[in-house]
């Protein structure tokens, strides 16, 4: 999966990109998200879960070589779902977090995102 032009992708240990899933509604963008983020970025990437996806999402995100962490959303209303992703912020992984919706697709290297966030 790994081509020369992310080998170089060198950043701090405590940086990583972080994704945050509940339910089944966004699992084929998740996938879509994980493959095209695996082709220019190696470094670390956790996959917050919210449960409710049958383990499906933490499936994706182990295939694509990311953590997990599960976290179960205390309600699973829409507004819910808002208030549990909004209230994450002291349980992210790293010091500094590239927080990507599920629906981003990766067309490029993400060190500059990572560098301007550093100084």
């Amino acid at each position: 999966m790994a081509t020369s032009e992310n080998s170089e992708n060198i950043l701090k240990p405590d940086s990583g990109v972080v994704y945050c899933t509940v339910g089944q509604s966004h699992l084929v963008r998740l996938a879509v998200s994980l493959f095209t983020l695996r082709r220019h970025y190696l470094g670390p990437v956790t996959l917050i879960s919210g449960g409710g996806d049958g383990g499906v999402g933490p499936g994706l995100a182990q295939a694509a070589g990311a953590d997990v962490l599960e976290i179960p959303v205390p309600d699973s209303s829409k507004n819910g779902v808002y208030a549990f992703k909004a209230s994450l912020g002291k349980q992210f992984p790293y010091r500094m977090n590239l927080w990507l919706d599920a629906d981003t697709t990766i067309h490029g290297r993400l060190d500059a995102l990572f560098e301007a966030g550093w100084q």
